[in-house]
């Protein structure tokens, strides 16, 4: 069951984990279960499917000869941190599982960032992204620190339909 809007565990600080216990390896289970259940999706928080730790799993998309290429295999986030690696920012369309039915083509996110989190098996990861990566990194971290991408916006004006956006990209 995925969160919507409000609610306590979506919007509070995710707990830290142990990465290489048996509750996160269950957690990442849920979460990898309920994100192949979206179409397209490209993470999913634990605080979306209502569990306050600070997990999440991701992939990142190619483009090949104009067709979006989802990978097979999900990466796992946990007790995910991110920092801005410059102060520019570039305003990225998104949409998000916990805000049904809308998103915005003008989320400020940083261009460029370093990351740091751990994998299920205890190893640390560090690295620094730009793009897609960056965006998604830190939208599911932003779940994991209790924030929605339209905590983000300076007009909810700016939200859009997913019905239009579907129709308008099909023409």
């Amino acid at each position: 069951m995925i969160l919507f809007f409000v609610g306590d565990v979506l919007r509070s600080r995710a707990e830290n984990v142990d990465p290489i216990s048996d509750e996160t390896k269950l957690i990442v289970e849920k979460l990898i279960k309920a994100a192949n259940s979206g179409k397209n999706a490209v993470g999913l928080a634990a605080p979306k499917i209502g569990i306050g730790k600070s997990v999440f799993v991701y992939r990142v998309p190619e483009r090949k000869d104009g067709a979006v290429i989802f990978p097979d295999e999900w990466e796992v986030a946990v007790n995910a941190t991110y920092q801005p690696a410059s102060d520019e920012i570039v305003m990225m369309s998104e949409g998000c599982f916990s805000v049904p039915h809308f998103y915005s083509r003008s989320v400020p996110r940083y261009k460029k960032i370093h990351y740091s989190y751990f994998t299920l098996g205890g190893t640390k990861v560090e690295g620094t992204a730009e793009g897609s990566k960056a965006q998604i990194i830190q939208h599911e971290t932003d779940h994991l620190n209790g924030f929605l991408y339209i905590d983000k916006l300076d007009d909810t004006g700016s939200l859009g339909k997913l019905s239009e956006l579907k129709k308008s990209t099909s023409k």
